[in-house]
């Protein structure tokens, strides 16, 4: 008698975790078969298949306009320096200013402006891979080293 009970307690426990697992796969399926009209399976398996492959198509057109993107950005200006400073005693204030402007490779250009009493002479320095063709001057080089995160 007392084995009848435990078998009935173990067969019990045995229904309720089946149970538990039925329920968690209808649940499941429900979910996926959530704003669908077709109720067989196969049919929502075959929906959700193909949105999973035009999901994929999208990713990679995706990613062939990322690396596009990436490609060209080299090229933009991301690097800036600036220096202020005052290149003649008789004047007071740092008017005259070096600003250096570089992509991704260090290219790019210096910009010097030097402030006198009538006038503003602005000067420009092409920069190929972190260097002038033309000699820098001492603030010039700051700006530069300032553009390319050097101290």
């Amino acid at each position: 008698m007392q084995i009848t009970y435990i078998l009935f307690a173990i067969f019990f426990i045995w229904g309720l975790i089946l149970s538990y697992f039925v329920f968690k796969i209808f649940h499941f399926f429900s979910i996926l078969s959530k704003g669908l009209e077709q109720r067989k399976l196969i049919d929502i398996i075959t929906k959700v298949l193909d949105i999973e492959k035009d999901n994929k198509k999208k990713i990679q057109e995706i990613e062939v306009i990322f690396k596009d993107f990436e490609h060209k950005s080299n090229s933009y200006i991301q690097k800036i320096g600036l220096v202020r400073f005052n290149p003649f005693t008789e004047m007071g204030g740092d008017q005259s200013f070096s600003l250096s402007l570089l992509n991704f490779q260090n290219s790019g250009v210096i910009i010097t402006g030097l402030h006198m009493r009538d006038r503003t002479r602005m000067y420009v320095k092409r920069i190929d891979n972190g260097k002038s063709e033309i000699e820098l001057s001492k603030e010039e080089e700051k700006s530069l080293k300032l553009a390319q995160g050097k101290k």
